[in-house]
């Protein structure tokens, strides 16, 4: 992975080389020694040159800051080890069959993002959704589960990291978002001391285009806590995200007996598709480049692991062909 300036340095370095052989070429040809052919190392630095061309434009157009010029698609991912130059897989597995019934790739690391376009692909190969759909922390969105409602999918998750991992300082949990009461009628939020903190703005962040509602106290000049609470010299401020009714029905959802029935079922529904791809199949990395042809070879994969799953039940008798 490079940067755009280490691209420009790489491309005026083969600027000179390029001059220099031009330089050689005039010189042959002012002395009039006969035909001069381009070396064959020339065509490689005019090949590597638009390539350097193609990732400095690739990121001028992204918001990224670093780039691998032979495999522009790809991204740096955090895995268990390390972080890796990597594609996301991702696939939906039914609960009672086991066939996956929707993958896909994409290049980006977090997979909050993904919930509602995997579930577009599942109503795409099949018709509907699942009556509920359960997926991993990894995947709460605020935005997320708000489209999720819209577009009538049932949805559980397992609550996000951000909600089960403590912070690690004593003092930073002194007073939490969570002790801030949200009052939607009145637009505003309140204080674990009563104190209320009006509405400020609506920010928009992230490449799921999160909204938060933002809530400052300004009454922190004289407000005895204000060292405890908070260090920004503004005020404390509590967002609040605009999907918040859809992330509170989600919560109080999960909360259900029968819901957490159904999210300790969760690993055994999907995680072993992954660890059959990695363990029995041996398939750790990707063979190909290019988010496209990574995408084939994924789809590829998980159609072999249909087709197995299919076979076994055929030759156990329990497999139910469709009547026409």
């Amino acid at each position: 992975m490079v940067s755009a300036e280490a691209l420009e340095r790489m491309q005026e370095k083969l600027d000179r080389s390029v001059s220099d052989f031009m330089t050689e070429i005039e010189r042959q040809e002012q002395e009039e020694i006969g035909e001069y052919k381009l070396p064959s190392a020339m065509h490689g630095t005019l090949r590597r040159k638009e390539k350097i061309q193609k990732a400095l434009r690739e990121l001028e157009e992204s918001e990224l800051n670093r780039v691998h010029h032979c495999e522009p698609e790809a991204r740096l991912m955090k895995n268990r080890r390390n972080v890796d130059l990597s594609y996301n897989a991702q696939a939906v597995s039914d609960g009672d069959s086991g066939i996956i019934v929707a993958a896909d790739v994409v290049n980006e690391g977090s997979d909050n993002g993904q919930l509602v376009p995997m579930l577009d692909l599942v109503k795409e190969n099949l018709g509907e959704t699942a009556k509920e759909n359960l997926a991993d922390g990894g995947f709460f969105s605020g935005s997320q589960i708000g489209l999720a409602e819209e577009r009538e999918y049932e949805v559980l998750l397992n609550p996000p990291l951000s909600e089960t991992t403590p912070r690690e300082s004593r003092k930073a949990n002194v007073y939490p978002a969570s002790q801030f009461l949200y009052d939607q009628e009145r637009n505003c939020c309140i204080c674990p001391h009563g104190v209320d903190l009006p509405y400020l703005t609506t920010k928009v962040r992230g490449r799921n285009k999160n909204g938060f509602r933002v809530y400052r106290c300004r009454k922190h000049h004289h407000c005895p806590y204000r060292s405890e609470c908070t260090t920004n010299k503004q005020g404390r401020e509590v967002e609040i995200s605009v999907h918040y009714r859809a992330i509170e029905r989600q919560r109080t959802k999960r909360e259900y007996p029968a819901s957490r029935r159904l999210l300790s079922q969760r690993k055994a529904i999907i995680e072993p598709v992954f660890a059959w791809i990695k363990r029995h199949m041996g398939f750790t990395r990707w063979t190909v480049n290019g988010l496209e042809r990574v995408r084939a070879q994924w789809l590829l994969i998980c159609a072999t692991i249909n087709l197995n799953k299919i076979y076994k039940r055929w030759q156990s008798g329990r497999l139910r062909l469709a009547t026409q």
